[in-house]
């Protein structure tokens, strides 16, 4: 059971990750470059299909990792407090608390910024660039705690 639950694990948040990652460093980054007006419809015409993927891969990755880590031995508050209870609780927070916080900001804002053509065309390529780093060094940070967890490091 375990093997299959880490397996889910693996794919979604492969996904998910290799999704946020793909969508910061190469998207955002052409959006950025195109006129406001153009960047509004491709980005509103693959919002639908991203979201609703990367949406469920989330959902999936993390009440997989959960069941993993439940799996694993984390069945009480206090097993969170040793090395791999901490890594599991660094990786959950990571992941959920400031990709999906860095992530949802730059949305947000990218989005709100398309409305104005001015600021867009000063602004959008900076915080489309800062937003890739800020996401590529959060998901790489996730990456390592697993790999850690999986060769035994913690």
């Amino acid at each position: 059971m375990l093997a299959l639950v880490h397996m889910l694990h693996l794919v979604t948040a492969v996904v998910w990750g290799g999704g946020l990652v793909y969508l910061s460093a190469v998207v955002y980054p052409a959006l950025a470059r195109l006129p406001a007006a153009e960047a509004r419809r491709v980005f509103a015409a693959l919002a639908p299909f991203s979201s609703t993927l990367m949406g469920m891969a989330g959902v999936l990755a993390i009440l997989s990792g959960i069941a993993r880590a439940w799996l694993a031995g984390v069945q009480r508050w206090g097993d969170l407090t040793g090395g791999y209870g901490l890594a599991v609780l660094s990786a959950f927070l990571l992941a959920f608390f400031y990709l999906g916080a860095v992530d949802g900001f730059f949305r947000r804002r990218f989005r709100k910024m398309m409305l104005a053509p001015e600021i867009f065309a000063q602004q959008a390529r900076r915080i489309a660039r800062r937003n890739a780093l800020l996401i590529v060094a959060g998901v790489m940070a996730v990456v390592m705690l697993m790999a850690a967890l999986r060769l035994g490091l913690v």
